[in-house]
């Protein structure tokens, strides 16, 4: 590999695939939908927004390796990539010490999950590594990319690979927390 800390990377998204599918396969519609209130995410909503959030950086692996990437102002100014980096690092860390508010893009379906989220999910999460191993041909560390989510916020490849395997981690462990919740359907 070109970009070394890629096998890192690629190795954490395998193992969030089977954990994924070893923690959450065996729930029904109703407990993929439970939340213990109106402003909670269920179960269901946490791999929703993952399929949501990874989805939207393919136009951006896609972009890249085509050579299609248009490049903009914030892109250029050299300390924000690693300003927005470190923080979108920290904010998406596994060990969920706060809540954090997700921004109108990302946010999950407010309508019933379907039971076969978790399909959707691996399918999803094999495309995200396809895109990841494709996109070792670039040098991650000096490729910056704007967020799909808003224009003045860019960071380098190599932040956005870690951040996208840190956040499943995180809404993987919120999902574990809800189904520990008292009131959560039980089979």
């Amino acid at each position: 590999m070109n970009n070394f800390y890629l096998k890192d990377i690629l190795e954490t998204l395998d193992r969030m695939t089977m954990e994924y599918q070893r923690d959450l396969s065996h729930l029904n519609v109703e407990q993929l939908n439970w939340k213990p209130n109106p402003t909670s995410w269920s179960v269901g909503q946490c791999v929703d927004h993952i399929i949501t959030t990874n989805r939207l950086y393919f136009t951006i692996f896609k972009s890249l390796l085509d050579g299609t990437k248009p490049s903009n102002f914030w892109e250029k100014i050299p300390f924000l990539p690693t300003m927005f980096g470190k923080m979108l690092i920290k904010t998406t860390q596994p060990i969920i010490d706060k809540k954090n508010k997700t921004v109108p893009e990302f946010e999950p379906s407010k309508s019933e999950i379907p039971g076969d989220i978790l399909n959707t999910f691996l399918e999803t999460q094999k495309e995200l590594i396809a895109w990841i191993e494709k996109s070792d041909i670039v040098d991650h560390e000096k490729t910056i990319v704007t967020s799909p989510a808003a224009k003045f916020v860019t960071y380098s490849l190599h932040d956005v690979c870690i951040i996208l395997s840190g956040h499943e981690e995180r809404h993987l462990n919120q999902a574990r927390n809800v189904m520990k919740l008292e009131g959560f359907p039980k089979k």
